[in-house]
């Protein structure tokens, strides 16, 4: 993957490893993230203080919120289609109707 194709989420190109995996326990809380609610869960290997510094030389918080952004577009386009699926199928379904009432 390019330069270009690298979303705020995937990992920057100098941090470290363990920096990233912390980073990706982090944006995976979802709404209810915080450093010391990462300090305490599984998986974690690092020090509130730690946790701290990467957070701010990284940019978690605002990466974690634009990942949240791409999630919520990512359910708006996958439920817009089943939407249209849902019409056609209502649409298909009516047609029949009208099919077995004219016969």
């Amino acid at each position: 993957m390019n330069d270009d194709e690298k979303r705020d989420w995937d990992r920057q190109s100098v941090e470290s490893s363990k920096a990233y995996h912390h980073f990706c326990l982090y944006r995976d809380m979802g709404v209810s993230r915080s450093l010391r609610t990462l300090e305490k869960a599984d998986g974690c290997t690092s020090d509130y203080r730690q946790l701290g510094r990467w957070s701010t030389k990284w940019q978690w918080v605002e990466r974690s919120r634009r990942y949240d952004d791409y999630l919520e577009m990512q359910e708006r386009i996958k439920q817009e289609k089943e939407r249209r699926d849902m019409r056609k199928r209502h649409a298909q379904i009516a047609l029949l109707g009208q099919n077995i009432a004219v016969k």
